[in-house]
């Protein structure tokens, strides 16, 4: 009884995978940190990025007092120049 469980288990965890990295083996790691840590899909066109960056960066601007805001937006802006630099190269 629960080997016919963990067999239906396993084979859900092995698919829900496979469906989740179908098309990001051409997508290098460094892209797929950025698009994690501003929180987007691997899809999102560039406008996705750039609005999502915009929002992210008004929040987490170091002017607005905290000091572990500033290392968030840091992160932002990198994952942000990554991101910009892989569209304009085409690569994304």
């Amino acid at each position: 009884m629960f080997d016919k469980l963990y067999s239906k288990l396993n084979t859900l965890a092995t698919e829900t995978k496979a469906a989740f990295y179908e098309g990001l083996e051409d997508l290098s790691p460094e892209v797929l940190i950025a698009f994690k840590q501003l929180s987007l899909d691997s899809s999102s066109d560039f406008d996705a990025v750039k609005k999502k960056y915009r929002h992210l960066s008004k929040l987490y601007h170091p002017d607005s007092g905290l000091e572990k805001n500033s290392l968030k937006f840091i992160v932002i802006k990198d994952a942000y120049d990554v991101l910009k630099y892989h569209f304009k190269k085409g690569t994304v």
